[in-house]
């Protein structure tokens, strides 16, 4: 897979950082994407029954503006 996973909802992106990174020290990275590209990702209604979550390959990333990154400790 060359691509990426995101939650829909900061909650859950939080849920799946300390589900993943066991250390307890993650980032969240918001991005901006159209809702029209956005529509095009694969989607997951439950996805490892936290919340839903879209894929998308790196291509489809190239348009997309980074909005916020945090560390999450």
């Amino acid at each position: 897979m060359e691509g990426k996973w995101f939650a829909e909802r900061v909650e859950d992106a939080i849920a799946w950082g300390r589900l993943l990174e066991t250390g307890g020290n993650f980032y969240i990275v918001e991005l901006e994407v159209a809702s029209i590209i956005a529509d095009g990702f694969f989607r997951i209604e439950h996805l490892d029954g936290i919340g839903p979550a879209r894929y998308a390959d790196c291509i489809e990333l190239s348009s997309s503006t980074i909005i916020s990154f945090s560390n999450i400790t």
